[in-house]
C-alpha cells in the first residue's frame, strides 16, 4: 500500500500523515510544506498558541492555503461550499444536508473526509443519521436543525450500528428533549464517542467549560449526566472537561487522531527499555520476576506506538535500533505462521487480526532457541505445540510437558501483560521421562498418563470407525475454518457458502415454521463477514439472504440483503451459475463503502 492509499484507507492515523510526508518531500510535492507545517503546529501546547513562534508557524500555513488551498483542494472545492485542512489534506467540509447522499461518496474518494457539518436545507436528517455512511466519518455537525432533527434524529443516530467512529457530535439547538438524551446517554454505538455538544436544547447533559468574565475558567458538569452515567454507564463525552479549559472541547481532528507515530527520541527510549528487558530475562530469578513486569510495559508500550502491526514503515521507523528491529521482524514471521495452513490445521481457531493476538510470544521467533523435531516443518511444530498449550489452556507462568513427535518435550509458556499465558520456547526433556508438574493435579497427571498409553495400543475397530466419523467432521471443519479466515481464492470461498446455504435451507424442516437465522462466517480482503438466511420478521413465509463485510477494526459492518422469498424460491435462486461472480461483486462494493480508518 503506498503512502497515499494509507491514508485514505487510515485518515485519522498520525503515522500514515508521517509517512505521506516522507514520500512527498522525496517527490518534492510543494503540498509537503503544509503538511509539515500542520503536523509542527499540533505539537504546539494550546496554552503556548500565543507564542511568537506560534503565530509564525500560523501565519505560514495561512499564506500557503490561500496561495495554493483551491488547487490542493481541487475537485472537492467545487462540490462543496467550505472545506478546511487539515494535517496537510482537505478534512472537513459544509455540506447542504439534501445533498449529503449525492456527494458524500464522491468526496470520500477524493479526500480523507473525516468531518462533515451539515447545512440547511437539511433534507431527510433522520435517513442521514441512520445511514451506513456515519461509518466512513469521526464527526458530524448539524447545529441549528431545530425540528428537522428533534428527538427523532437522536433516537436515529443513538440506534445506528455505523456510529461507532464518531468521536464527535455537535446538536446543538436541534429541539432534543428527554427522549432523545436518554437514547444518546443509553446508546452502545455511542459509548467511545469523546464528545457529543447538546447545548441550547431543552435537554442538555454536555459537560462545560464556563469562562467567568474575569479570565477564569471553570469546568461544570450537569447533574443529568451524572445520572446518565450511573443509569448507562462510563461515556467519556458525559466525563469532566480535561485539559487546556479555554480551549476545551479540543478540535475534533485531535479527538479523532491515532497516535501511533513515534518520534526519535521515544524510540531511543523504547529500544533502552527492549535492551533491560532482555538483560534482565537472561539474569538471576529475580531479575527475571523483574523482566516480566517490565516485557508488559514494553509491550503495551511498543503496541500503543504501532510497532508491532508488521507495516513496511515500521520497519524503516526502527532500522537504526537492533531490538526494536528483531520485535518488527517477528512480527512478520508471526502473521506468515498465524495465515499458515498448519495452524490452521492443527490449532482450528480463527487467524488472530494482530501479530499479538495469539496464543505465542513474539519471543518464539525473536530469540529463536527452541527446539524442533528433525524433518517436521517449522509451521507445523509451531501448530502442535499450540495446540497442546492451549488444550487445556493454563492460567500463570509455568512448563508443561507433553509427548510430540515421539518425544517428551517441555513447553515453557508465561503471562505477557493482560493477554494471558503465550508460548515462547519449548524444549527437549533430555531423561526422556515425564518431570512432575506442578500445575497438573494428580487427577489430571494420571489423565494424561493414560492418554499417553491409550495412543499406544492397537485401534479397535469401534475406534476406527469413531477417527473415520471424526475425520469426516474435521475434514467440514476445516473448511468452514479455509472460509472464515480467507485461505481459499475468492470464487471457491463463495461457491462453498452457496452449497453449504442451500443443504442448509432445504434442511429446514417444516419450510415456514419460525428458526434461529443461519450464518456462515468468511473472510474476504482481510475483512471478515457473513452469508445470512433468516426469516424477515413478521411474515413467518417469507426469509431472506444478505452478505455482510466488516471493516479490518470490526467497528462497522455494511451489509446488502440480495433477495427475499419461500426457502424453494431461495434455494432456487442460489443455485444461478452466476451467483459467486455477483457476490464477489457485492464484497467489493462493500469493503468500497467501508474504506474508512479503524479506531479499535
Amino acid at each position: 500500500m503506498n503512502a497515499w492509499s494509507r491514508v485514505m484507507e487510515q485518515p485519522a492515523s498520525l503515522a500514515a500523515r508521517y509517512a505521506l510526508l516522507e514520500q512527498w518531500k522525496a517527490d518534492a510535492n510543494p503540498q509537503a510544506e503544509l503538511l509539515e507545517a500542520q503536523l509542527a503546529y499540533r505539537l504546539i501546547p494550546p496554552s503556548a498558541r500565543s507564542s511568537a513562534a506560534a503565530w509564525e508557524l500560523k501565519r505560514t500555513i495561512n499564506r500557503l492555503i490561500k496561495a495554493h488551498g483551491v488547487e490542493w483542494a481541487g475537485r472537492v472545492a467545487e462540490l462543496v461550499t467550505r472545506y478546511e485542512f487539515c494535517r496537510g489534506l482537505v478534512a472537513e467540509v459544509d455540506l447542504p444536508g439534501e445533498r449529503f447522499f449525492e456527494l458524500l461518496p464522491e468526496l470520500l474518494t477524493l479526500a480523507p473526509i473525516q468531518h462533515v457539518d451539515l447545512k440547511s436545507p437539511y433534507g431527510p436528517i433522520e435517513e442521514i443519521l441512520a445511514s451506513p455512511m456515519l461509518a466512513k466519518l469521526s464527526s458530524l455537525h448539524l447545529d441549528g436543525a431545530q425540528s428537522a432533527c428533534g428527538d427523532r434524529g437522536a433516537i436515529a443516530l443513538a440506534r445506528n450500528p455505523n456510529a461507532t467512529h464518531l468521536v464527535e457530535v455537535s446538536m446543538w439547538d436541534c429541539d432534543i428533549t428527554r427522549a432523545g438524551v436518554e437514547a444518546l446517554g443509553a446508546s452502545a454505538y455511542l459509548r467511545f464517542a469523546k464528545h457529543v455538544g447538546l447545548e441550547r436544547n431543552p435537554c442538555n447533559p454536555t459537560p462545560r467549560v464556563i469562562d467567568d468574565g474575569d479570565g477564569n475558567w471553570h469546568a461544570f458538569r450537569p447533574p443529568l449526566a451524572e445520572e446518565l452515567e450511573e443509569k448507562y454507564g462510563l461515556r467519556p463525552w458525559l466525563a469532566m472537561p480535561q485539559g487546556y479549559p479555554p480551549t476545551w472541547p479540543p478540535h475534533r481532528d485531535e479527538l479523532a487522531l491515532i497516535h501511533d507515530h513515534v518520534f526519535d527520541h521515544q524510540l531511543l527510549a523504547l529500544e533502552t527499555l527492549a535492551l533491560e528487558v532482555d538483560r534482565l530475562a537472561s539474569g538471576d530469578e529475580a531479575e527475571q520476576v523483574a523482566a516480566l513486569a517490565k516485557r508488559a510495559r514494553l509491550l503495551n508500550e511498543l503496541n500503543t506506538a504501532g510497532l508491532l502491526t508488521g507495516q513496511p514503515d515500521v520497519s524503516r521507523r526502527v532500522g537504526g535500533h537492533k531490538t526494536l528491529r528483531s520485535y518488527h521482524d517477528a512480527c512478520l514471521q508471526m502473521s506468515s505462521y498465524h495465515c499458515s495452513a498448519a495452524r490452521a490445521r492443527l490449532v482450528g481457531s480463527d487467524a488472530p487480526q494482530k501479530p499479538t493476538d495469539g496464543h505465542v510470544s513474539l519471543d518464539w521467533f525473536r530469540i529463536p532457541s527452541s527446539y524442533q523435531p528433525a524433518g517436521v516443518a517449522a509451521h507445523e511444530w509451531l501448530a502442535l505445540c499450540e495446540r497442546n498449550l492451549i488444550d487445556p489452556m493454563p492460567e500463570s507462568n509455568g512448563v508443561r510437558f507433553v509427548r510430540l513427535e515421539g518425544q517428551i518435550c517441555m513447553l515453557f509458556y508465561r503471562v505477557e501483560g493482560a493477554s494471558g499465558p503465550k508460548l515462547w520456547r519449548a524444549k527437549l526433556d533430555q531423561d526422556g521421562e515425564v518431570a512432575p508438574n506442578k500445575e497438573l493435579t494428580a487427577r489430571a497427571q494420571q489423565f494424561a498418563k493414560d492418554v499417553l498409553e491409550e495412543m499406544d495400543m492397537p485401534k479397535s475397530l469401534e475406534r476406527e470407525k469413531y477417527e473415520t466419523q471424526k475425520e469426516r467432521e474435521d475434514r467440514a471443519s476445516l473448511e468452514r475454518l479455509y472460509v472464515a479466515t480467507g485461505q481459499y481464492e475468492p470464487a471457491q470461498m463463495f461457491a462453498k457458502l452457496i452449497e453449504w446455504m442451500i443443504e442448509a435451507i432445504e434442511q429446514r424442516n417444516p419450510p415456514d415454521g419460525p428458526f434461529e437465522p443461519i450464518e456462515f462466517a468468511l473472510q474476504y480482503k482481510r475483512r471478515k463477514g457473513a452469508l445470512r438466511f433468516a426469516p424477515v420478521p413478521g411474515k413467518p413465509a417469507r426469509r431472506y439472504v444478505e452478505l455482510s463485510i466488516k471493516t479490518e477494526s470490526e467497528l462497522s459492518t455494511s451489509s446488502a440483503m440480495f433477495y427475499t422469498g419461500t426457502n424453494a424460491e431461495i434455494a432456487q435462486y442460489l443455485r444461478r451459475p452466476t451467483l459467486a461472480a455477483e457476490l464477489i461483486e457485492m464484497a467489493d462494493d462493500g469493503i468500497v463503502s467501508l474504506a474508512r480508518n479503524e479506531l479499535a
